[in-house]
């Protein structure tokens, strides 16, 4: 038994976007909000 390539390709894709629309948007929230430049 051999798992789909493309389950690990989909996952890692979606890991790396989220981390990437994640760190996004707390830079825009930082930017937005300056409270927490304290």
């Amino acid at each position: 038994m051999h798992k789909a390539p493309w389950v690990l390709l989909l996952l890692s894709h979606l890991t790396i976007a989220g981390a990437v629309t994640g760190s996004h948007g707390l830079f825009l929230l930082n930017k937005r909000l300056p409270i927490a430049k304290g």
